[in-house]
C-alpha cells in the first residue's frame, strides 16, 4: 500500500487514469482489510481442506505417455461472499495434450472438486480421429 501511494504522491496529476488509480487504492485497501480480518481462519482452512493421510497421494503426475501442451485456467474466487471457512470457487479449465504413445487412462487429481460431469469434453487430434471417452470417476 505505501509503494501506492508513494507512487501518487511521486505523480499527481495521471490525468484520466487519476479515478481509476484512486479506486486501485481503496480496492487494495479493502482487500488488505478483508485479508487481515480472515487470515485466521483462512489458514486454517488450508491447512486442512481434505488433506488426511488417507487422502494424500504419493505420485500426483500425469502418466509418462501424455505431454501437456497448454493449460487455459479461469478461476473466480467468492472471497467476499459468506463465511471464509466455507471459501469457494468457480472457474474451467482446458488442457491441451499430445500423446506420445497408446495408454490405458488419463488421470486427473479432483481432490474436493464439484465437476460437473456433462461439461467433461475431449477434442479430435490432427488428423480428425476421435479422443478419448469419459469412464466416470474414482
Amino acid at each position: 500500500m505505501f509503494q501506492l501511494k508513494e507512487f501518487q504522491a511521486k505523480y499527481p496529476d495521471m490525468g484520466t487514469g487519476n479515478r481509476a488509480f484512486n479506486q486501485a487504492i481503496e480496492n487494495t485497501e479493502t482487500n488488505m482489510r478483508w485479508m487481515e480480518q480472515n487470515k485466521e481462519k483462512i489458514n486454517t482452512w488450508l491447512d486442512n481442506v481434505g488433506v488426511t493421510l488417507d487422502t494424500r497421494v504419493k505420485d500426483v503426475r500425469l502418466p509418462t505417455h501424455l505431454v501437456p501442451d497448454l493449460y487455459d485456467i479461469v478461476l473466480q474466487p467468492n472471497m467476499y461472499e459468506g463465511d471464509p471457512e466455507d471459501f469457494n470457487f468457480e472457474g474451467f479449465v482446458r488442457i491441451h495434450m499430445t500423446a506420445k504413445s497408446a495408454g490405458r487412462n488419463v488421470t486427473l487429481h479432483t481432490n474436493m472438486l464439484d465437476i460437473k460431469e456433462d461439461s467433461i469434453r475431449f477434442g479430435v487430434d490432427k488428423n480428425g480421429n476421435g479422443g478419448p471417452s469419459y469412464n466416470g470417476r474414482s
